[in-house]
This record gives structure tokens, sequence and C-alpha cells, in this order.
């Protein structure tokens, strides 16, 4: 397999979604039938009868909102992943100026012994 890539169909065969789907339901169908004690007689094909049809348009639909779930975890995650580094490299603090301050130089000395704000200002100016 070239570049180490993952085969997901069997050897030689070309990557098909649709197949690749078709073959994963099929599988989960077959799984759902068996464990709920379906026998299927030995020169019948499965895929033909009423409950195989009716059990693959089931796992179908399931296997759609499963992978919607998943899609919609990763790009909740990748964007809470993206936003918490915003908000920890831009933290905003928001300061009401009470009414005895008349000197906005005042505003900013009381906040910089707050330890709020760091000016690069020469002290006395």
């Amino acid at each position: 397999m070239p570049n180490g890539k993952k085969q997901f169909q069997g050897k030689g065969r070309r990557f098909r979604g649709d197949v690749w789907l078709d073959e994963k339901i099929t599988g989960r169908t077959i799984h759902a039938l068996q464990t709920r004690g379906v026998k299927f007689p030995a020169n019948v094909n499965p895929r033909g009868t009423r409950e195989f049809k009716d059990e693959y348009k089931k796992q179908l639909k399931l296997f759609r909102q499963e992978h919607a779930a998943k899609i919609a975890a990763k790009k909740e995650a990748a964007q809470n992943q993206n936003s918490g580094s915003d908000s920890e490299s831009q933290q905003r603090t928001e300061v009401s100026v009470p009414a005895e301050f008349v000197n906005p130089l005042d505003v900013i000395r009381q906040l910089q012994k707050k330890g709020i704000l760091e000016l690069v200002v020469p002290p006395g100016k």
C-alpha cells in the first residue's frame, strides 16, 4: 500500500464510499438480526428478505445519526479549542469608573495600584 495508507476494502480494490457504506451497514444489519435470533435458510440470500430490508433501513438511519453526532462533536471540540486559546490570550476586564474620580490620570493610577492596568508611563507625569 503506497504511503502507508489504511486499506478500507479488499486487496487491490479501489476505495468507493458507497460500497464501503453498504458493506458496513450490511455487517451491522446481519449482526443485529443474528443477535435477535433470526436465522436464514442456507439457499436464500438474506438481502432479499423483508426482515433484512427493514433492519437495513433502521441500521442506515442509526449509522447516519451516529456519524452526524461524531462530526458535530469534532467540530465543537475544535471550536472550543480555538475559542479557548483566543480567550486566554486576550482577556478583557471591564472597569467602571466611580464618580469620585475626576482626573483620568487618577483612574489610571488606581488601576495600576490594583494590578489591573500596566502601562509604560514615567512616574509623576
